[in-house]
Formats: structure tokens, C-alpha cells, sequence
């Protein structure tokens, strides 16, 4: 590069090569949490300071200004992809963050970065460009700039999402890989509701349409807790690893957490998966011709070198144009081209991981996306075609599934899904509290004001039990009739005494609204005993028997169930309206 210098407000004068020669990054890697495996590192520029820039915008504006934006921005590419050259070969993703301002540059040229890592013998699909929210989606030179890097194979991110330029009209422009949530939406997202209910529908519109979602600035415990509820396993941030001068690039991270774990339909994607034999972007287009001729696939993958799907090709449109014209054949084939030339039949696949965390809301959402069929990866590698009437099948199967399985008036799990939750934890050796929750007083409530108010004072602490619950990774289940279930894993027993307390002080507030004036006033109904005695009945509430079971009990479930029974009948006695028993 031609040595130019660059004149700064100080009157000072900086050498361009110097200037490229100093700055350096550090490496901040995206991990999904479910599993430790790293999919990649984003590259942040660092040392810009020396020259007395406040921030990487100051320079690149500066850059920008005297015209040498492309310039700089080209040699820091060559730099940084030779110093992640290793990790390439992992098959690790590289974020780079790209100012559509070069294409304002009267040097700039096409292809560069791709030609480049060709040399290297490196895949441009694992490049991954960074738009930042100072993008201007207006901009139709940038637009382009996109659009061309996305042709030539790049995946593009869209970073800060939620914030500045990039909104839902990029997502639908750009047609992004990956979008990366902008860390405003993570601070806070454990204890601010409305900040939760954005997350859960932008994870709901990534899983409609099929790109991947990763969580920025992951700095707490409690932030990776939160997410992973939300459904959003890649993640971001110091709570991670803080950005690192590098050399080295690990694959795994080893995460000492207690994630939720729901039902696997790893095993069924699988199953009911094809096992269609997928072509390498580089083959030659007469390799796909023959393809076509001896298969009856419609969809044919596409992958790079890496068994990285990044296309699939509809046969029905190439079967057509071979159809209509006789020198299509020729055309392609004539030439020796490649199969990642032919980009007006290059379709961006719907890929879904295939993970033991997927979950059926997940899938549920996929039903949303145009696609007819869905690619299967494993640890992002190729594995599978799945039809959009196989996960039609699937999604029915499991939603008949949760429908028999959950209690009707509430929502809650039933009894098959509580013996289930019972059985994990004694699999997994943990310390963990089970809770049986029974009123007191329902029935003569229930025969007094009539069974449609009974049930929804059964809501109303199905509700309670929820809202004050779930959000501490409790499971809450429903026996049936005014019988409830709640159970977690614990490290501290007095956290689960105060939540248990809480929630029984909360019934015995609420549950007085469902009484006439005069009742409240006297503090009982009268109604019948079991015996048919007419008798007093305190006003409705709640008792709860904790079971503290040790992660080294050797009991069964038929043995848990009998303490519980005796634990019932106790507590009915207790003036507290709780008892604890535990398994050692």
C-alpha cells in the first residue's frame, strides 16, 4: 500500500502503514451456552487510542474524511484474517465489523476479501460481515455493498439490533443470517418485564424466518438464566470472556450452569430427517445436472468445504429451464462453471441446530416460514433435509401430547409431566424440594358459591403460583381439583421457605375478594361435613408440605409418593399451614 499520511486537528501528521501496523484486536468469543461450543469470535479493533482517537467511529470517520477509508480498512482485513487463520480451519466464525462507507471510495473493488482468503485456502462462509445500527438502511450504494458480499457467500450480521438504523425494515431488506441483540435489551431483562416480552417476539420472528439470534453484552449470571427461558442459547459478553489479544481459539467453553431442560425432540427431527446427499459449492455444475437426472429430491443442499450448509436448489426450477431452452445445458456446462455461479437458482436455506434443548415452540414457529423444507445441522454441520410435512407431523404429534398431559382449567402440566420432572432430578443427583399445595375448607366453599367460582379460585392460585414461581425456575404442575404441584432444585433451603411462604400469605389475601360482605364480616360459612353435619368453615386457604429430597437418596418414586401422603395429612394440622419433611 502507498504511504500516505494523514493530517489530524492537532497539526500532527500520522503514517497510514503505521497507523495499520499498530491497531490490533482482540477477540471476544460467542458461545451457546446449552452446549459450551464456541461458533465464533467477533474481531474488535483496539490500540486506536495511540493515535488519539476516542473511539474505532472517530477513526473510521477520520478515515472517511481524508478519503483512505477502503484503503485502511482493506490492509486491517488482510490482518485480521491471517491471524484467525487457525480458527478458520476449526470451522470457527469471524464477525468483522464493516463501514458500508467504502463503497464511497474511488478504490474500492469487488471481490477483494474473497479472492484473498482463496489464496489462503480459507471459506468466505465462515466471514461474517457486522452492519451496525449506523447503517442507513436509505442508503441504496450500501444496500448493494450487502447484497453483493451475501452473493459472494459471506454471512451478514445485523449488530445492535433494536436500536438506531437497524429495525425490522433491515431484517427485511437485508435478509440477514444472524441478527445480534443489542446489549440495551439484555441489561435489565431479568427484572423488567416489558424488556422480556420484546426479547420473547423479535426470538419468535427469528424462528419464523429463519435466522440465527445471538444475545450481546452477557455480563450477569442472572442474564444467561433469563435468556435461556426466553429461548436464546448464543451469547456475548464478559460473563463469558472479555475481549483477548489472541493467538489461540478454543472450541469449547466449560459453563457450570443450570440450565432448564425440557422434553428432546433431537431423537424425532433425526428420525424423520432425509438423508439427502448434499453438493459442495465448488463442484462443477455438470455434477448437479447428473445429480438431477438419477434423484427424485426436490431440494438439493448445498454445502461448502466445511459441510456448512449455505444453499439449497430447487430441481423443479432447473428441470423447468432446461425445459424451455436448449442452450441452457450449454450454458453452464460449457464453461466449466461451478455450481455457486448459478445464483439466480441459489436459495438461503432454513436451518434449524438440532440440539437435546430444542424446544416445541420452537418448531411450532417454523410452521410460520414459506419453506418447504428445513436443513438439520449438528454443531452447524450438515447432517439432514427435514419436509415442512414432517415437522407438521412432529409439531401435531407433541402439541396432542401437551394437550392430554396438561390440566384442562389451568394449563399447568398434569400428573405424567410431574412424575417425569421427579424422576430427572433423581436421575441427576441434585438436591431438590417438591410442594404439595392443598386448600383448605374448598369443599363447603365450592357447594356455598357453586363450582364455577370454585374454579376460579383454582385459577386464581394457578396465577399466583405462576407469576411468583416460574420466574425462579420453579416447575408448577396441577394434581387435579384444588391440588398443586411446585418443585426446584435448590443450593439454599431458606429461599424456598420464604417463596412458599409468600405464596400462602398471597392466596389468604386474594382468595377473601371471592366472598360476600356478610361472610368476611363473620370470618366463616356454614355448610356440611363429610358426615353431613352442618358446621363453621374458616375462610379458603392454602397448605403446603415441602419435601427436601439429597441428591444421595436411593428412594423411589411409589416411596416419595407415601411420604407426601404423610406429609398431606400433617400439614392440615399445622398452624402455620406448612410442613417440612426431608430424604437424606
Amino acid at each position: 500500500m502507498e504511504k500516505k499520511q494523514m493530517n489530524l486537528s492537532l497539526g500532527n501528521y500520522i503514517n497510514v502503514d503505521e497507523l495499520v501496523e499498530k491497531l490490533d484486536f482482540a477477540f471476544q468469543p460467542i458461545v451457546n451456552i446449552k452446549t459450551g461450543r464456541v461458533l465464533g469470535y467477533e474481531a474488535l479493533l483496539r490500540n486506536y487510542d495511540r493515535f488519539g482517537f476516542k473511539s474505532v467511529f472517530e477513526l473510521f470517520d477520520f478515515s472517511y474524511k481524508n478519503g483512505i477509508l477502503y484503503e485502511i480498512d482493506i490492509e486491517l482485513r488482510k490482518k485480521v484474517i491471517n491471524k484467525y487463520k487457525e480458527a478458520f480451519k476449526k470451522g470457527l466464525l469471524l464477525f468483522y465489523n464493516l463501514d458500508t462507507r467504502i463503497l464511497e471510495d474511488r478504490n474500492y473493488k469487488k471481490c477483494f476479501t474473497k479472492k484473498y482468503l482463496e489464496t489462503l485456502e480459507l471459506d468466505s462462509y465462515l466471514f461474517v460481515f457486522e452492519i451496525s445500527e449506523r447503517f442507513r438502511i436509505e442508503n441504496s450504494d450500501a444496500l448493494e455493498i450487502v447484497e453483493n458480499y451475501s452473493k459472494q457467500g459471506f454471512r451478514v450480521a445485523l449488530d445492535d439490533f433494536g436500536v438506531g438504523n437497524i429495525c425490522l425494515e433491515s431484517i427485511y431488506r437485508l435478509k440477514p443470517d444472524i441478527l445480534k441483540l443489542d446489549g440495551f435489551f439484555v441489561d435489565g431483562v431479568n427484572s423488567d418485564v416489558r424488556k422480556k416480552v420484546l426479547i420473547e417476539a423479535i426470538v419468535k420472528l427469528a424462528n419464523s424466518l429463519g435466522f440465527t439470534i445471538i444475545s450481546e453484552k452477557v455480563e450477569t449470571l442472572e442474564h444467561i438464566y433469563e435468556l435461556d427461558s426466553i429461548g436464546i442459547n448464543l451469547v456475548q459478553g464478559c460473563y463469558i470472556q472479555k475481549p483477548m489479544f489472541r493467538e489461540n481459539f478454543d472450541t469449547e467453553f466449560t459453563l457450570d450452569l443450570d440450565l432448564k431442560r425440557g422434553k428432546s425432540y433431537r431423537e424425532d427431527l433425526l428420525k424423520r430427517s432425509l438423508k439427502v446427499k448434499p453438493l459442495r459449492h465448488n463442484d462443477k455444475t455438470i455434477v448437479l445436472f447428473d445429480y438431477i437426472k438419477y434423484s427424485d429430491h426436490q431440494y438439493i443442499p448445498i454445502t461448502n468445504n466445511l459441510n456448512f450448509p449455505i444453499h439449497v436448489i430447487n430441481t423443479k426450477k432447473i428441470l423447468k429451464n432446461i425445459a424451455n431452452s436448449k442452450y441452457f445445458l450449454d450454458l453452464y456446462i460449457k464453461d466449466n462453471k461451478k455450481i455457486e455461479e448459478m445464483e439466480s437458482f441459489l436459495e438461503k436455506p432454513a436451518i434449524l441446530e438440532v440440539t437435546d434443548t430444542i424446544n416445541l415452540e420452537k418448531l411450532t414457529n417454523l410452521l410460520v416460514s414459506d419453506r418447504d423444507i428445513i436443513i438439520l445441522t449438528e454443531n452447524y454441520r450438515y447432517v439432514g433435509v427435514l419436509t415442512y410435512k414432517s415437522l407438521l407431523e412432529i409439531v401435531h404429534k407433541n402439541k396432542l401430547f401437551e394437550a392430554v398431559n396438561t390440566n384442562p382449567l389451568t394449563g399447568l402440566p398434569g400428573n405424567l409431566k410431574i412424575k417425569d420432572y421427579i424422576e430427572e432430578n433423581l436421575s441427576k443427583h441434585v438436591d431438590f424440594a417438591i410442594v404439595y399445595f392443598d386448600f383448605d375448607n374448598f369443599k363447603p366453599f365450592n357447594d356455598n358459591y357453586g363450582f364455577r367460582v370454585g374454579d376460579r379460585v383454582i385459577q386464581l392460585f394457578s396465577n399466583i403460583l405462576s407469576s411468583n414461581l416460574m420466574n425462579k425456575d420453579y416447575f408448577i404442575g396441577h394434581i387435579g381439583g384444588d391440588d398443586f404441584f411446585a418443585g426446584k432444585a435448590y443450593k439454599n433451603f431458606e429461599d424456598i421457605l420464604l417463596d412458599i411462604e409468600h405464596v400462602v400469605e398471597l392466596f389468604k389475601r386474594q382468595v377473601i375478594s371471592f366472598y360476600n360482605k356478610e361472610d368476611v364480616q363473620r370470618g366463616y360459612i356454614l355448610g356440611k361435613d363429610r358426615d353431613g353435619n352442618e358446621k363453621k368453615f374458616g375462610i379458603l386457604s392454602v397448605s403446603a408440605g415441602i419435601l427436601l429430597i439429597s441428591k444421595s437418596n436411593k428412594k423411589n418414586i411409589p416411596f416419595i409418593d407415601q411420604v407426601i401422603s404423610d406429609l398431606k395429612s400433617s400439614v392440615k394440622s399445622s398452624v402455620s399451614k406448612i410442613s417440612i419433611a426431608t430424604l437424606i
